[in-house]
């Protein structure tokens, strides 16, 4: 299954007004920062990187800019706070929408010595299509269930995947709040078979198996998050993560590890304070 439709029809909503509050739309926004992230070199792998990288939020009416630790960044809660630009397709008191474009770094050989006879995966361009449905809650305790499919638009073998997660974000202060989540993914057997597989032709070289996964559950995940305001226009954060690998990923030759942690820390500047 492909998102190449779904991107076109959403590319030609942006020339349709979208569902907004009239003081939303033109309002320019940004928050910038640094992170230092810890996690696997790859899905599966026993392996950690250490890594510092760039918070950047850049919102104009429905369009968005966010890098990759999007989860520092505050601001509407719909799940277009996930990495790439985004459009912001439908929004309700309940029901919020979007799609969104991001760019794949794929895998090298270079990422991991497990990894050094295998086909590197390509880096390819990624189309995502959000939806979310907030539950009943108080405005200081937002309940949400989401779900999101991701597509590589370039045909680089980067298949499909599919996360689901309910997530709750909780103002413990008016400085103070406190996120958490859990989720299931799955992926198609084309991302299965990229990231998960081991072609027979490399598997000599490797040292391991063949193994030619087919589509299925990928990982079930759980995290926690604290975000703290020292200043109006300056923001501590961080988050916890724990991935515990499912289905065709979990029984791979390259999975060392089922259960992974991932952490990030930051420091954000925000244009524009509560």
């Amino acid at each position: 299954m492909r998102l190449h439709a779904l991107a076109l029809a959403g590319l030609a909503s942006l020339l349709a007004p979208a569902s907004h509050a009239a003081d939303d739309e033109g309002h320019f926004s940004y928050q910038v920062g640094l992170a230092t992230a810890w996690k696997p070199s790859y899905a599966g792998s026993d392996n950690y990187d250490v890594s510092a990288r760039p918070v950047i939020g850049l919102r104009w009416g429905r369009f968005r800019l966010t890098s990759s630790q999007a989860n520092l960044i505050e601001g509407p809660s719909d799940g277009s706070r996930a990495p790439g630009a985004s459009v912001s397709l439908v929004e309700s008191t309940r029901w919020s929408s979007g799609l969104a474009l991001r760019y794949d770094k794929g895998r090298f050989a270079s990422d991991d010595p497990r990894l050094a006879a295998l086909p590197e995966v390509r880096s390819t361009l990624r189309a995502r299509l959000y939806g979310r449905y907030a539950l009943e809650g108080e405005a200081d305790d937002q309940r949400a269930i989401s779900a999101a499919l991701s597509s590589d638009l370039l045909g680089r073998d980067g298949g499909v995947t599919l996360s689901v997660d309910l997530s709750r974000r909780v103002a413990l202060s008016p400085t103070l709040r406190w996120t958490q989540g859990i989720g299931l993914g799955a992926a198609d057997a084309t991302y299965m078979r990229s990231h998960h597989g081991v072609p027979a032709a490399s598997a000599p070289a490797a040292g391991l198996p063949a193994y030619n996964p087919g589509a299925g559950l990928t990982d079930v995940h759980v995290g926690t998050g604290l975000t703290w305001r020292v200043h109006p226009n300056w923001r501590l954060g961080g988050t916890v993560g724990l991935t515990y690998m499912l289905g065709p990923a979990a029984t791979s030759p390259l999975t060392l590890q089922r259960s992974s942690v991932g952490l990030v820390l930051g420091l954000v500047y925000i244009s524009s304070p509560d």
